[in-house]
């Protein structure tokens, strides 16, 4: 549909590479996100747990995370600037 995709995994970039086309794959999860309309988290390794959200936030041209292994808390996200999105969690965080 015309999007752009970047990816990373620390352990799965030599097998993706093997069977995924048409997408760019990333050093890192910085560069992987640089520009990005929206971060999406798709596997638990520890460093995605991790991110400086900060850092993240001033590499994005959006501040969308889409965590779809529950990572993170949602308030820590909102308090970052980020519009969260997850499994099984309010998209809002708790008042």
């Amino acid at each position: 549909a015309g999007a752009t995709v970047n990816v990373y995994d620390p352990r799965g970039m030599d097998n993706a590479r093997r069977e995924v086309d048409g997408v760019t794959f990333c050093d890192d999860a910085y560069s992987a996100a640089d520009g990005a309309d929206a971060v999406v988290i798709a596997t638990e390794w520890g460093e995605f747990a991790t991110l400086d959200l900060a850092r993240l936030g001033g590499l994005v041209n959006h501040k969308v995370l889409i965590d779809l292994r529950n990572l993170y808390d949602p308030n820590d996200v909102a308090a970052s600037g980020f519009r969260y999105v997850s499994v099984g969690k309010p998209a809002e965080p708790a008042q």
